[in-house]
């Protein structure tokens, strides 16, 4: 009986963890979605750009994205995730301070023109684990390597979600070795790069379903 109901735990554990939406995208730090809180201004200049932002509590990054406007900025709604048309670098850096003007690099991804998962409007790389960062200062930057309307364009302006607190935006001229400018705008920076988190509850549950199974096969193994 008790093995049973051991069994019965386990497979639900794993289900549960199995449900979760850790490549839903729903947890970022911007969003979009046809939203009328991003400029209707969309830019196309060689670069790196990108947004210093705060978080009072520790999370799991999951993944780093870009927006996918497409090439038409007389009509940018027409062609939300029509495929990258270049190839991105997107970076996290960590801030001692805020304001500084060199980071460190914590991660960084490259999506490849006409590759990555879309999701809302973005396209998606996801880490080969997930990323613990804490209380602090934090850049998120996008290479952009051509300018003019022939490659991939990035907005003005967002919606960032909480706990993220928006605090300037900022560009580089060489992302690989980047020292980040502050940009005065009186809105949520260049929307462009963006993060996913994975969902806590979630994390918890993938864990707790590992946990058993291993405590059950170690049982199995040691009854032999």
């Amino acid at each position: 009986m008790k093995s049973a109901k051991s069994l019965l735990v386990l497979l639900l554990l794993i289900a549960a963890g199995l449900s979760c939406p850790v490549t839903s995208y729903s947890d970022s730090l911007f969003t979009y979605a046809g939203n009328p809180s991003v400029f209707e201004s969309y830019a196309y200049e060689a670069g790196s750009w990108g947004s210093e932002f705060y978080i009072s509590t520790s999370m799991e990054v999951g993944a780093l994205g870009i927006f996918d406007l497409g090439n038409d900025p007389n009509n940018p709604s027409a062609n939300i995730g029509d495929g990258l048309l270049q190839n991105h670098q997107i970076g996290l850096f960590s801030l001692t301070s805020a304001g500084a003007t060199t980071g460190t690099e914590l991660t960084s991804v490259t999506i490849d023109a006409g590759q990555g998962f879309l999701s809302g409007g973005y396209r998606w790389a996801t880490l080969s684990s997930p990323l613990v960062i804490g209380p602090g200062y934090y850049v998120l930057l996008a290479s952009y390597p051509g300018g003019g309307t022939s490659g991939d364009g990035y907005a003005l302006g967002a919606t960032i979600n909480s706990p993220f607190v928006f605090e300037q935006a900022v560009d580089s001229v060489n992302f690989d070795s980047p020292s980040f400018n502050p940009v005065p705008m009186s809105y949520n920076g260049f929307f462009g790069p963006n993060l996913e988190v994975v969902p806590e509850p979630c994390t918890m549950l993938l864990v707790g379903a590992s946990l058993v199974g291993l405590a059950a096969y170690r049982k199995k193994f040691n009854n032999r």
